[in-house]
């Protein structure tokens, strides 16, 4: 181990240039999370860093834990016991993740701070265990914990989240670049004369040099000793690509045209940031350090090559750049087309907004900036408003007789208004598309090709509409993928989306620009291959992935499907948070279609409930404003099943089209419902196929589904089922059915029956404080509970006297009635208790909540959740936890312990007789829990909260002194001096009229206020 391996060596003799400017922020880092000071070799990153240490130690603000990283600690084990050892804790304890080891080393410390200097982090291989550690460490210390990293290279993870709630102080390599003052303070007069020399000056190393032998000298120091040391090769390669801002091996070569690569190039040379996707940076210092290895030419003419390159690859933003740069107007403009082609599948807003800004002037007005500007009035709820911006374009590309760009906007135009009118898309653009077209424009055609499609397929007719996806090519490879993709879809025929004869690199180039294939997705799912077991997952990564791109339209219709797609797996919570979510994105001005989908999913969700009158009046309402027409609009093609089942009038239409093997097979298994539901004959559904189950899951309500395969005796969760689509049915859904007057009711009260498990919704009794019921969360609001006492005092006497016997409980609740009136009264409360209980439970199948067939009634407290139950877990856990010294564990469960306490268990003066000894001991048991979590916290760095548990505390407890003393360190925590006194002097008054004497603890905490005499009572200890 090297000597510095864990302590920082000395400043002493090491002629280090002060810098209070840095010092300042890195002062800091005992109160953000994460402090980082990144540069290149020679900026002096080690220096400042025991500047700071070193200062501490004058002015002890908390603890500094050296490390100075080496290679081996990419081990995590390794870098955990280097961390430990620095520390001074105990390294001994190994079978515990190393996170966490440290995690609570820190805390241990608290309410001191301690801050990890990690130096040398570069050290660490970045996919390493040790640099996972470092991140894991920077989500998961407690607040009194810090990192310090010094590295030569961008950190390989993410602190975004820490920037945008300001917990980061960020050093980078231009602040480590020297100022005026340090200058000054290393001896140089004054600042140097050229803006390059003065860049240069910055570099501390360069910076030393400069101070001992002048601007001129150092700048030949860089220039002869570091690039004069490259080979002839490698400074005109240098040269040439100093102007890019970011480099990789593909743009070396092509500006180079040569066989380099960036790292052989770059490899050894200071000034140099590398990032996570191997890509480089150089510091703007080598633009004038390299300014004399090529002539302007030269670098002019390796501009324009790398902005071909990187126009190739569809680097649209880095290309216009690279030309704005050469000045080659013709490069910008053909760049700006370029950029206007792209698939109209998220907003490029960001970038076209600042390629915009590299345009001329003299560009200003032109068709094609405008149609940019349009591109760049995309943002995520207004894309409707940017129409008219692109049919403005068109026109003026039209006066400017540029057909290509001009039919882009049209094709774009098309796009936007078929989304917001409905199809065919844009009958108003359609004329001027045709004389396009006329003129053998591919794209144009391909315009024309499409409108006739959807205006075959709105007459009803699908197979001529697909009949024009040969003449889809103008539109490019991946932009006529999606399109074909999408047309097969809406023609009902989801079997064929993804088989569009593009390469397999179009393909990637989709996935490599961010683009989302929503259609071949939304296919997968129609079509009944997605396995149940991910279906959700999926479809809940595609709905993030898709309001990534703020293109609000398609985020309503992939947040309509995945709706259905969380109901088909039997999450209902799921199924209504989404079709919320999505309720929450519509704007008026997105038109009805898209308005549709949130429709639709709101209607798929009281299916899932049960309420079939529910989702009747939604669909009628949409009709009304969508009708059918002679083929469904894109929205209802997810929901074709439910409208068949319960808008007779759509069957018809239903009945007559002609859609796909899985679309059909839907439409056959619902008629054959609709048939079974008037006959009662589970023979309807003998031809149902049922090898395409997944198709069936994907398309039909869930509740439908149960239904049929109720009917058709297939159980869904069975080897008949292929294991990819296997459902367990849920209690709720089977419950539904039972209650409903179909067919299926008696199928539905067997399989309840038979099954193991309880309702699908969780039930939760509360009785410390109002008593109260709650199902899922949401408060129970029946009459039987709400408006008769005697239900409640039913529950509570069953809480408190578990497995108690009919007789004891009459005895309690009617002591003045003979037996046989009591016990009548309790079958009738009983009853009533029950049907509260599990409303939904279909006569003849036992409660799940309340064991009552016997002669004894017992709450099934494993099944049903009742706090006080819960509540003395949590205490005698938290006191395990702190018994064994975890303070994060005994935290959470003490916390969750005061949180259950709203009030006196079994509150209420019905109760009084039989629980008032136990009410005291919880009561007690509450406040003693508050005061610890209070405590905890404190000594975790968050007093605000931390009072507010010891007044909790003190509310059930007056009395309680630890209570009193954590609210006054709190105050003082807070740096309240004064409300700190109030609150001993409210210690002092409670101790006084109840005539008692402080303990030792209150009396040095008061002493230290100067409200008593001194004493000589030792530090509060930890209780």
């Amino acid at each position: 181990m090297g000597p510095f391996r864990t302590s920082p060596p000395s400043s002493a003799g090491r002629g280090l240039i002060l810098r209070p400017r840095l010092l300042a922020e890195l002062a800091r880092r005992f109160e953000v999370r994460l402090t980082t000071v990144i540069g290149t070799a020679g900026f002096g990153k080690t220096a400042l860093l025991i500047q700071a240490v070193e200062q501490n130690q004058l002015v002890t603000v908390g603890q500094d834990v050296w490390v100075c990283c080496e290679p081996e600690d990419s081990d995590a084990s390794v870098l955990c016991n280097t961390i430990l050892q620095a520390q001074g804790v105990d390294t001994g304890r190994r079978d515990r993740d190393p996170v966490d080891v440290i995690v609570e080393a820190v805390w241990n410390e608290a309410p001191f701070d301690v801050v990890l200097i990690l130096d040398d982090f570069d050290q660490i291989v970045p996919d390493s265990g040790g640099a996972q550690l470092v991140a894991d460490l920077v989500q998961q210390l407690p607040t009194n914990g810090h990192l310090v990293i010094a590295s030569r290279n961008p950190l390989p993870f993410s602190v975004s989240k820490l920037r945008s709630v300001s917990d980061i102080v960020e050093i980078n390599q231009e602040a480590l670049g020297f100022d005026d003052n340090e200058l000054e303070g290393l001896g140089t007069q004054g600042t140097p004369s050229s803006s390059v020399q003065a860049e240069g000056a910055r570099w501390p190393v360069l910076a030393a040099l400069l101070a001992e032998a002048g601007p001129a000298a150092a700048l030949d120091f860089l220039r002869d000793e570091i690039l004069d040391n490259r080979s002839e090769q490698d400074q005109q390669a240098l040269g040439l690509l100093a102007t890019f801002s970011c480099l990789d091996d593909a743009l070396v070569q092509a500006v180079t045209q040569s066989n380099l690569t960036a790292q052989e190039l770059l490899d050894g040379l200071p000034l140099v940031m590398s990032g996570n996707d191997e890509t480089w940076q150089l510091h703007p210092l080598w633009t004038a350090a390299l300014a004399d290895r090529v002539n302007p030419l030269e670098r002019e003419q390796a501009l324009i090559r790398g902005g071909r390159h990187l126009l190739e690859r569809e680097s649209f933003l880095a290309a216009g750049e690279a030309f704005a740069e050469a000045g080659d107007l013709e490069g910008l403009t053909e760049t700006t087309t370029a950029m206007c082609f792209r698939p109209l599948t998220r907003s490029w807003v960001d970038e076209s907004r600042k390629l915009l800004r590299l345009l001329p002037a003299s560009l200003a007005g032109s068709g094609m900036v405008k149609l940019l500007e349009a591109f760049a009035e995309l943002e995520m709820r207004h894309q409707w408003k940017a129409l008219t911006s692109f049919e403005a374009a068109a026109e003026a590309l039209r006066q400017e007789n540029l057909p290509e760009l001009e039919i882009q906007a049209l094709v774009v135009a098309s796009q936007i208004s078929g989304l917001r009118d409905g199809l065919p898309p844009a009958p108003h653009l359609y004329p001027r598309a045709v004389e396009l077209a006329e003129t053998g424009l591919p794209l144009a055609c391909s315009m024309v090709a499409r409108f006739d499609a959807y205006a075959a397929l709105v007459a009803g007719d699908p197979l001529r509409a697909m009949s024009y996806v040969g003449d889809f090519a103008g539109f490019g490879p991946v932009r006529a993928r999606m399109l074909i993709d999408q047309l097969w879809t809406d023609a009902g025929y989801p079997e064929h989306v993804g088989e569009v004869t593009t390469s397999t690199s179009d393909v990637e180039d989709l996935a490599a620009q961010g683009l989302i294939d929503v259609q071949l997705s939304l296919a997968l799912w129609t079509r009944g291959e997605v396995p149940a077991g991910i279906a959700l997952d999926l479809a809940l990564e595609l709905a993030d992935l898709t309001a990534s791109q703020r293109i609000s339209h398609q985020s309503i219709q992939v947040l309509g499907v995945t709706t259905g797609v969380a109901l088909a797996t039997g999450d209902l919570e799921e199924g209504r948070r989404l079709a919320f979510k999505s309720r929450q994105l519509l704007d008026p001005d997105l038109g009805p279609l898209v308005g549709a989908y949130v429709d639709i999913g709101e209607a798929a969700v009281s299916l899932a409930e049960g309420d079939e009158e529910a989702a009747t009046r939604i669909l009628s309402g949409l009709l009304q404003r969508i009708p059918l027409g002679k083929w469904p609009p894109r929205p209802y093609l997810h929901f074709l099943s439910p409208l068949y089942i319960l808008i007779p009038e759509t069957r018809p239409l239903l009945d007559s089209m002609v859609m796909g093997p899985a679309m059909s097979e839907v439409i056959n298994a619902t008629r054959a419902l609709v048939r079974y539901r008037e006959s009662g004959n589970g023979s309807e559904f003998d031809e149902i196929d049922w090898r395409r189950v997944g198709a069936l899951r994907s398309n039909l309500s869930f509740p439908h589904l149960v239904e049929i395969a109720l009917a058709a005796k297939i159980d869904l969760d069975s080897d008949h089922i292929d294991a990819d689509h296997r459902v367990a049915v849920p209690r709720r859904v089977l419950n539904l059915l039972a209650k409903s007057d179909r067919p299926v009711s008696s199928l539905a009260k067997t399989a309840l029956g038979n099954l193991p498990g309880g309702p699908d919704f969780k039930l939760d009794l509360l009785v410390l404080g109002p008593m109260e019921l709650r199902r899922d969360g949401e408060l129970v609001e029946d009459d039987n509970w709400l408006r008769r006492e005697r239900v409640r005092m039913l529950c509570g006497y069953l809480v408190h006297h578990p497995n108690a016997s009919r007789r004891d409980v009459c005895a309690a609740l009617w002591p003045d009635l003979d037996e046989t009136k009591a016990l009548s009264n309790l079958r009738v409360n009983l009853r009533l208790f029950l049907q509260v209980l599990e409303p939904d439970r279909p006569t003849g199948v036992p409660s799940w909540f309340l064991d009552s067939e016997g002669p004894a009634l017992n709450l099934r407290p494993d099944r049903l959740g009742i706090d006080v139950v819960e509540f003395d877990q949590l205490v005698d856990d938290a006191r395990s936890a702190d018994d064994r010294g975890i303070p994060g564990e005994a935290l959470e469960l003490y916390r969750r312990a005061a949180d259950l306490f709203r009030g006196d268990y079994l509150d209420g003066r019905v109760f009084d007789h039989w629980a008032e000894f136990e009410r005291i001991r919880i009561r007690s048991g509450a406040a003693l829990a508050s005061a610890r979590v209070a405590e905890l916290l404190l000594a975790k760095g968050e007093p605000e909260t931390s009072m507010r548990y010891a007044s909790r505390a003190l509310l059930n407890e007056p009395l309680l002194e630890r209570a009193h003393r954590c609210r006054i360190r709190a105050f003082l925590g807070m740096e309240d001096r004064g409300a700190a006194r109030e609150a001993a002097g409210l210690l002092l008054t409670s101790l006084d009229e109840a005539g008692l004497a402080p303990e030792p603890d209150s009396i040095a905490i008061l002493s230290s206020l100067g409200l008593v005499a001194g004493s000589d009572a030792s530090r509060p200890a930890k209780p």
